[in-house]
């Protein structure tokens, strides 16, 4: 069984998701609103957010939630939404989860079209599932981990540029909060007109924080994965990763000294001959990578 099972196959509120028609109000702890831009009774106001009466936006209905009470949002297939300004969904309210239905390209799509166009998850314990986000302007970070969102959850997403010359600079961005997960998501940023810096990146001190079993895929000039401040206990497992810039060492995974944890079952190719910079303190287990694109990889760091 994949490290992803752990957080994927098993996770409830996503199994629950993929029964196409709903989430039964006793599933939850908390209240269930719905989002569906696709019917024509939608609308953002007070009162509504029902199946047959859902909200239009997914902003809205965070508002309407409360905190700690395990609220979930459920938004519909065939659902689409365009944001362009920073945090302009912003998950803060705490325990809300944001799961999306459908499956492959009939899931909900969110579009960020300007540079300064961001999601944010600013409380604890939030989570994003099984939702497709896209890119249609070249902007700063789809997603920023503030340092309230302790336990946040990124889930079964994809993370595409609608065109050859979209990309963010930095796919997921994460500050100081500990026990996040970001799991099961496919990044395809491949593009051989802009590049971005990060896939994922932490910015401050965390701790306990998971990446694993993810497709990341980009021209990235730093690293596909860079933790950038020393962090304690962490996991990146089972990602399989493509970095297309020419010469980047470490440009899949690099994690500055100090910080501690477990690099193990990664895969993948990288421009540069290492692929992997663990720092002084990081175990490593069972890395493989290659820098010709056609080939199969090898131990990285070697024994």
């Amino acid at each position: 069984m994949g490290f992803m099972d752990w957080f994927v196959a098993e996770d409830a509120y996503l199994a629950l998701a993929k029964i196409q028609g709903g989430l039964a109000q006793g599933s939850v702890t908390g209240t269930t609103y719905w989002v569906d831009s696709s019917n024509s009774d939608a609308v953002d106001a007070v009162g509504r957010g029902s199946f047959y009466a859902p909200f239009a936006t997914i902003d809205y209905a965070i508002g309407q939630t409360t905190t700690l009470k395990g609220d979930v949002i459920l938004v519909m297939p065939g659902h689409t939404e365009t944001i362009s300004t920073a945090a302009a969904i912003d998950l803060d309210v705490a325990t809300t989860a944001v799961i999306g239905l459908g499956d492959g390209t009939n899931r909900p799509t969110v579009t960020l079209d300007a540079a300064a166009a961001s999601i944010a998850i600013g409380a604890a314990s939030c989570s994003l599932k099984n939702l497709q986000l896209v890119c249609s302007a070249d902007a700063a970070a789809f997603i920023s981990i503030e340092a309230a969102g302790d336990g946040a959850q990124v889930i079964g997403c994809s993370f595409r540029g609608d065109a050859a010359a979209d990309e963010p600079d930095t796919v997921i961005t994460i500050a100081a909060a500990d026990d996040v997960v970001i799991a099961g998501n496919r990044f395809n940023f491949r593009s051989a007109t802009l590049a971005s810096t990060t896939g994922i990146v932490t910015t401050a001190a965390t701790h306990r924080i998971a990446i694993a079993s993810n497709y990341i895929g980009g021209n990235f000039t730093t690293a596909a994965i860079s933790i950038a401040t020393a962090s304690g206990d962490i996991i990146i497992a089972d990602n399989y990763i493509i970095n297309t810039a020419a010469d980047v060492a470490g440009g899949a995974i690099t994690l500055v000294n100090s910080t501690t944890g477990i690099l193990s079952d990664n895969r993948g190719h990288n421009g540069n001959a290492t692929a992997i910079d663990p720092g002084d303190s990081c175990g490593c287990d069972e890395n493989y990578f290659s820098s010709t694109i056609t080939s199969s990889g090898t131990l990285d760091p070697g024994a």
